[in-house]
């Protein structure tokens, strides 16, 4: 998992330092999330948990037409559920790399805005513990297949609602998965990433 990370973060770093050199706007994000898989498998009787996760990374700004832009971007993004099958918990917390492909709205001044963003994301599973009640945590074994606990690639829709006051911007974000990530028997299980954050961030800045 560590040479995941470091390859994970090698790829945040990279993009963040190609924004700061480029002729557009962009901007550092970060903030926290509350996740919930949506479950479906033969067993479940519970529930599943609402873990408390964290996000950080880069968006840059394209103007297309006034107030609306394209705003892509890179995150670091760890979500995760908690459920019981049968008499069994189970904790899994992957971590992803995950680029969102939005388009913003913003409406208002010079010192306050509106924002509403919308679009597709795709993201890339980079890490993570996966946890069975009378076991140890291991590291989470992504692809689709016999022994795999979840998909390599998730897809899905992101919504977000924010002001910028100044050079500060607070937004609310939900985050939709399209996919089912189940891994070793997505016929008879179903498992969708569904999250719902907040961030917060600096005001677009032209690059240098």
């Amino acid at each position: 998992m560590k040479g995941f990370l470091i390859y994970a973060l090698a790829i945040f770093f990279l993009a963040a330092s190609l924004g700061a050199n480029a002729q557009i706007k962009s901007r550092y994000t970060g903030g926290l999330s509350i996740s919930a898989m949506e479950l479906k498998a033969e067993g479940l009787n519970s529930g599943p948990g609402k873990p408390l996760g964290i996000h950080f990374g880069y968006a840059f700004e394209i103007p297309v037409y006034h107030g609306l832009t394209f705003q892509p971007g890179v995150l670091f993004s760890s979500k995760g559920t908690s459920f019981r099958i049968d008499s069994t918990d189970h904790t899994i917390s992957p971590i992803y790399i995950e680029v969102p492909v939005n388009a913003a709205l913003t409406i208002g001044g010079d010192k306050i805005k509106i924002l509403l963003l919308a679009g597709p994301y795709i993201a890339f599973g980079v890490g993570g513990t996966i946890w069975e009640s009378g076991q140890s945590a291991k590291d989470i074994k992504f692809g689709n297949g016999a022994g795999r606990d979840i998909r390599f690639v998730d897809t899905g829709l992101n919504f977000e609602f924010g002001v910028c006051i100044n050079n500060f911007i607070v937004t609310l974000h939900y985050g939709k998965g399209l996919t089912n990530i189940s891994g070793d028997n997505p016929g008879v299980s179903e498992i969708k990433n569904q999250v719902i954050g907040i961030s917060f961030g600096t005001a677009f800045i032209a690059g240098k």
